[in-house]
Protein backbone atom coordinates (compact mmCIF):
# COMPACT_ATOMS: atom_id res chain seq x y z
CA UNK A 1 0.00 0.00 0.00
CA UNK A 2 2.77 2.77 1.07
CA UNK A 3 4.27 1.42 -2.94
CA UNK A 4 1.16 2.55 -4.19
CA UNK A 5 0.52 5.92 -2.25
CA UNK A 6 4.55 6.79 -3.15
CA UNK A 7 3.96 6.01 -6.63
CA UNK A 8 0.94 8.29 -6.95
CA UNK A 9 2.91 11.12 -5.37
CA UNK A 10 5.79 10.94 -8.04
CA UNK A 11 3.03 10.73 -10.62
CA UNK A 12 1.83 13.59 -8.93
CA UNK A 13 5.17 15.42 -8.49
CA UNK A 14 6.17 14.87 -12.45
CA UNK A 15 2.77 15.87 -13.67
CA UNK A 16 2.95 19.36 -11.80
CA UNK A 17 6.45 20.01 -13.27
CA UNK A 18 4.98 19.03 -16.77
CA UNK A 19 2.33 21.65 -16.61
CA UNK A 20 5.11 24.60 -15.00
CA UNK A 21 7.58 23.71 -18.13
CA UNK A 22 4.32 23.66 -21.03
CA UNK A 23 3.39 27.16 -19.03
CA UNK A 24 7.27 28.20 -19.01
CA UNK A 25 7.92 27.34 -22.53
CA UNK A 26 4.83 28.94 -23.54
CA UNK A 27 5.61 32.23 -22.30
CA UNK A 28 9.20 32.16 -23.64
CA UNK A 29 7.63 31.04 -27.27
CA UNK A 30 4.81 34.13 -26.47
CA UNK A 31 7.40 36.56 -25.89
CA UNK A 32 9.78 35.80 -29.08
CA UNK A 33 6.22 35.79 -31.08
CA UNK A 34 4.68 39.04 -29.87
CA UNK A 35 5.21 40.93 -32.48
CA UNK A 36 3.84 38.45 -35.04
CA UNK A 37 -0.02 39.61 -35.04
CA UNK A 38 -0.89 37.14 -37.70
CA UNK A 39 0.16 34.19 -35.78
CA UNK A 40 -1.00 35.56 -32.52
CA UNK A 41 -4.43 36.02 -34.10
CA UNK A 42 -4.21 32.27 -35.09
CA UNK A 43 -3.27 31.11 -31.50
CA UNK A 44 -5.65 33.45 -30.21
CA UNK A 45 -8.51 31.73 -32.47
CA UNK A 46 -7.07 28.33 -31.73
CA UNK A 47 -7.09 29.04 -27.87
CA UNK A 48 -11.27 30.14 -28.43
CA UNK A 49 -11.69 26.76 -29.98
CA UNK A 50 -9.42 24.86 -27.42
CA UNK A 51 -11.93 26.21 -24.86
CA UNK A 52 -15.14 25.30 -26.42
CA UNK A 53 -14.12 21.92 -26.82
CA UNK A 54 -13.02 21.67 -23.18
CA UNK A 55 -16.40 22.60 -22.00
CA UNK A 56 -18.24 20.74 -24.80
CA UNK A 57 -16.01 17.64 -22.86
CA UNK A 58 -16.79 18.84 -19.39
CA UNK A 59 -20.39 18.73 -20.49
CA UNK A 60 -20.61 15.38 -21.68
CA UNK A 61 -19.19 14.02 -18.91
CA UNK A 62 -21.25 15.67 -16.39
CA UNK A 63 -24.38 14.69 -18.86
CA UNK A 64 -23.25 10.93 -18.15
CA UNK A 65 -22.45 10.67 -14.65
CA UNK A 66 -25.88 9.75 -12.93
CA UNK A 67 -24.64 11.00 -9.65
CA UNK A 68 -24.38 14.27 -11.11
CA UNK A 69 -27.62 14.09 -12.90
CA UNK A 70 -29.80 12.97 -10.04
CA UNK A 71 -28.14 16.11 -8.03
CA UNK A 72 -28.28 18.72 -10.41
CA UNK A 73 -30.87 20.43 -8.54
CA UNK A 74 -29.18 21.16 -5.47
CA UNK A 75 -25.43 21.15 -7.48
CA UNK A 76 -27.26 24.07 -9.62
CA UNK A 77 -27.98 26.11 -6.99
CA UNK A 78 -24.49 25.73 -5.20
CA UNK A 79 -22.92 26.87 -8.07
CA UNK A 80 -25.04 29.87 -8.91
CA UNK A 81 -25.00 30.73 -5.72
CA UNK A 82 -20.70 30.37 -5.56
CA UNK A 83 -20.90 31.84 -8.67
CA UNK A 84 -22.98 35.12 -7.58
CA UNK A 85 -20.22 35.60 -4.65
CA UNK A 86 -17.17 35.15 -7.34
CA UNK A 87 -18.73 37.46 -9.77
CA UNK A 88 -19.53 40.13 -7.38
CA UNK A 89 -16.03 40.44 -5.35
CA UNK A 90 -14.39 40.23 -8.90
CA UNK A 91 -16.29 43.31 -9.73
CA UNK A 92 -15.53 44.97 -6.59
CA UNK A 93 -11.73 44.35 -6.72
CA UNK A 94 -11.34 45.16 -10.49
CA UNK A 95 -13.03 48.63 -9.55
CA UNK A 96 -10.94 49.21 -6.33
CA UNK A 97 -7.79 48.31 -8.25
CA UNK A 98 -8.64 50.30 -10.78
CA UNK A 99 -10.12 53.54 -8.49
CA UNK A 100 -6.62 53.03 -6.46
CA UNK A 101 -4.06 52.66 -9.37
CA UNK A 102 -5.26 53.22 -12.56
CA UNK A 103 -7.72 56.47 -11.99
CA UNK A 104 -6.42 59.73 -13.33
CA UNK A 105 -7.18 62.81 -10.84
CA UNK A 106 -8.80 65.37 -12.04
CA UNK A 107 -6.77 68.99 -11.98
Amino acid sequence: MQHFILNITSISKFTMLLVIAFLIIGIILGFIIRKKKKLTSKIDKAINFSIYLLLFTLGLKAGSDDAIVSRLHSLGFTALIISLFTITGSVLLAWLTYWLFFKKEKK
